[in-house]
């Protein structure tokens, strides 16, 4: 499903019941309860939500896993973020709705998330800083690989001795200087990373 075809889930008002059998002891009811509490508050997480966290905010997989830490959340330590919401419901007191109160869950675990995301390199405490992922031709890759085979099979050893020590001398280069034409080969500058080791 689209997440621009928004799913229909319960209103607020039907919550403090559905909570009341989560909660309660009637193991039947509160088996219901929590597969409607579990599907509802997924989908929400997954399909609804607007999220502060960049590109992620399109992946589904870091939806999905951003919907199981947010229900954690609600079911840790005996269910007492519930217990708790629930109490406030009936205190009437700093008493958010459902909907309102699992949209704040949600955008503090996408944070936490985000953070910790392999495609965020920010520092904490920094805006987020997220890497940018291109697509590549796969006819490009195959051309590249295929000429490094054709290399590799077809060189002497002393050739390949020399290719090797360029590369670990690319390697070794800690301080992300740009390493230069390596013994003269018609190599461009790399800096030192193996995404961009010079092939011959």
């Amino acid at each position: 499903m689209p997440r621009s075809q928004s799913p229909r889930l319960r209103p607020n008002p039907d919550w403090p019941p559905i909570i009341d059998d989560v909660l309660g002891s009637n193991a039947d009811a509160h088996r219901v309860a929590r597969v409607i509490l579990w599907q509802e508050v997924g989908l929400y997480v997954e399909r609804v939500a607007t999220l502060p966290i960049g590109p992620l905010n399109d992946d589904e997989d870091a939806r999905r896993d951003i919907g199981l830490s947010v229900l954690k959340k609600l079911e840790g330590r005996s269910n007492l973020h519930l217990k708790e919401w629930r109490a406030r419901q009936r205190r009437k007191q700093d008493h958010a709705s459902w909907w309102g109160w699992i949209k704040t869950v949600a955008r503090c675990a996408s944070i936490d998330y985000a953070r910790t995301s392999r495609l965020n390199v920010a520092r904490r405490g920094e805006p987020y800083k997220w890497v940018g992922l291109e697509s590549i031709d796969p006819f490009v890759l195959g051309e590249t690989l295929g000429s490094a085979l054709d290399f590799l099979v077809h060189c002497g050893e002393q050739e390949l001795h020399d290719y090797i020590a360029n590369v670990q001398s690319a390697l070794r280069d800690d301080s992300g200087a740009t390493v230069g034409n390596l013994e003269g080969n018609d190599v461009p500058p790399v800096r030192g990373s193996w995404a961009a080791l010079p092939w011959p």
